[in-house]
């Protein structure tokens, strides 16, 4: 049976009526008699048993009704993502990246991308980055902006920029009175002596950024105060601003850095981390098309970002 036979069933239930469901499928009511005849041949069993003038489905009309539905709906559904493959999936980039970038990509890459390359649309996908890097592995991302720092990759990384490991502090934060230019650092720097003992919000064990400042703070043979622990950058950087405390996360391009309502310090020591973010790609991924421009466009709008957060 084809899905036209399964719509002809359902329509009939649906009537009641041979000849009204004919007038709805704009076929005969004889063809459409006959149609229903020969279908209970073929299954063995009537579908429909008539109640008054009313045609009423059998138990095995309901059972042949609830499976028709459903396969109608897969083949609408089939045809649904069809079209869109054909229709507009061709300028359709999938994307991936951090909860903590999703401001990056909304504030910065996107709007830029869009008023550059028109003709191109994007779908956005926010996720821990060992989520991420499983969906590219099965096509369901074209490419995931992500730091690169931790461990190689079987993709290819493509950089996008250079992100230092920083102090995170409030403005108006005591430290920036103390904070002075030195040799070697892009920020402004203190003493780690200096902040020791002021609250701390540290990023959950799970990330890359909770690992590196564990270690950076036992290096020190620091046990600050804790405040809270969080598991998202972005509301690292939320309960920084409004005053909680002070954390140690990456140098990425962040809308309060922008406007100065926070500020990055250098940390102290040479264990300080440098991290690349980078688009990863799969080898087989063709870069010819927008996903190049996207990438272009992410260095870009990093550069002119970075350097007005400086």
């Amino acid at each position: 049976m084809n899905s036209k036979d399964y719509a002809y069933i359902v329509e009939i239930a649906r009537q009641g009526s041979i000849s009204k469901a004919a007038g709805r499928l704009y076929i005969t009511q004889p063809a459409l008699s006959r149609f229903l005849q020969r279908t209970e041949e073929e299954l063995g069993t009537p579908l429909f048993y008539k109640a008054g003038k009313q045609l009423v489905p059998t138990a095995a009309g309901e059972c042949y009704l609830e499976h028709a539905g459903i396969i109608l709906q897969q083949n609408l559904k089939m045809q649904e993502e069809l079209d869109q493959i054909i229709h507009n999936n061709t300028n359709v980039i999938k994307i991936g990246a951090s909860g903590s970038r999703g401001e990056f990509l909304a504030s910065w890459l996107l709007p830029l991308f869009y008023r550059k390359y028109p003709e191109y649309r994007t779908k956005v996908t926010l996720n821990r980055k060992e989520t991420l890097l499983q969906m590219l592995e099965k096509h369901e991302l074209d490419v995931i902006f992500v730091n690169t720092a931790a461990e190689p990759l079987e993709h290819i990384c493509c950089h996008i920029a250079r992100e230092d490991m920083v102090l995170l502090v409030n403005d108006g934060h005591f430290l920036l009175g103390e904070a002075e230019e030195k040799e070697g650092c892009r920020y402004p720097f203190v003493r780690a002596e200096r902040w020791k003992d002021c609250p701390f919000i540290i990023p959950a064990a799970s990330m890359n950024t909770g690992q590196f400042m564990r270690n950076y703070l036992k290096h020190l043979k620091f046990n600050p105060p804790v405040v809270s622990e969080i598991e998202n950058l972005g509301l690292i950087f939320s309960a920084v601003e409004n005053k909680m405390g002070i954390s140690i996360v990456p140098s990425m391009p962040h809308k309060s850095v922008f406007c100065k309502r926070l500020h990055y310090l250098a940390l102290e020591g040479e264990e300080n981390g440098i991290w690349n973010f980078s688009a990863v790609i799969r080898p087989d991924t063709d870069v010819s098309n927008g996903i190049q421009k996207l990438i272009n466009t992410a260095k870009e709008v990093y550069a002119a970002v970075g350097q007005e957060n400086l």
